[in-house]
């Protein structure tokens, strides 16, 4: 009986933990994490007039490096989840997202989800009511 029972925690681990679907959590600071970081602040603090364009298009303010913020707060990783979530059907698996802030609006990510080659992102407004963008890059 003991064998059997030092199994429980470990399948409950894999069955919703590090291994499967999470409730909202934010994604860890990795090496995708840095690669989206970097991406963004080299997006808003850009001068180039394609850069600049591109800035636009996805609703991103130009704003210092320092206003480029990996977000690791849970309550901030909650909501951004949600409103990433948002407009998923509920059997869609949510994972831990990676949340970027830029000025006053926040890049959502979630690594897991593709469109094709391309990672899904999508940009809201400070209280993630708004959705402002939607891109794969």
């Amino acid at each position: 009986m003991f064998r059997i029972l030092s199994v429980v925690p470990l399948l409950a681990l894999l069955a919703g933990g590090a291994f499967g679907p999470v409730s909202a959590q934010c994604a860890p600071m990795d090496d995708r994490g840095n690669e989206l970081l970097a991406w963004l602040r080299d997006l808003a603090v850009a001068t180039d007039e394609d850069d600049r364009e591109e800035r636009d298009s996805l609703r991103l303010p130009a704003v210092s490096e320092s206003e480029v913020v990996f977000v690791q707060d849970s309550a901030t990783c909650s909501a951004a989840s949600e409103a990433f979530y948002r407009d998923e059907a509920s059997t869609v698996p949510r994972y831990a997202v990676y949340v970027v802030r830029v000025g006053n609006v926040y890049v959502v990510t979630d690594n897991r989800r593709r469109i094709g080659e391309w990672t899904s992102h999508k940009v809201f407004d400070s209280t993630f009511v708004t959705r402002l963008a939607s891109f794969a890059g």
